[in-house]
């Protein structure tokens, strides 16, 4: 299982965005939304045996980011090695066009 490590841009954004969840839902959703994201991150890391391509979007794939999508809209952009995957940025997909 790879190692995950948070750029602070990333955690700023998932910050933000946990924030914006919870003022526009229910108490507590945003820490439910932020448990979702980082478990799905965490499934990610786990599979140590894939090798992720590069992203499709020009701009990141130039800095060799490889990219998940989380829940059809959410971009997360990351690299990885052999025991670590560095999350650099969580970026709303619409945000990228």
């Amino acid at each position: 299982m790879r190692e995950v490590f948070f750029k602070p841009l990333a955690t700023e954004a998932l910050m933000q965005l946990c924030d914006y969840v919870e003022a526009k839902n229910t108490p507590g959703s945003g820490y439910r939304f932020q448990k979702k994201i980082l478990d799905f991150i965490a499934l990610h890391a786990g599979l140590s045996l894939i090798k992720y391509p590069l992203c499709h979007n020009p701009k990141l794939a130039h800095r060799n980011f490889s990219c998940l999508v989380f829940q059809k809209k959410w971009i997360i952009a990351f690299r990885y090695t052999q025991n670590t995957m560095t999350v650099f940025r969580i970026i709303l997909g619409s945000k990228l066009r």
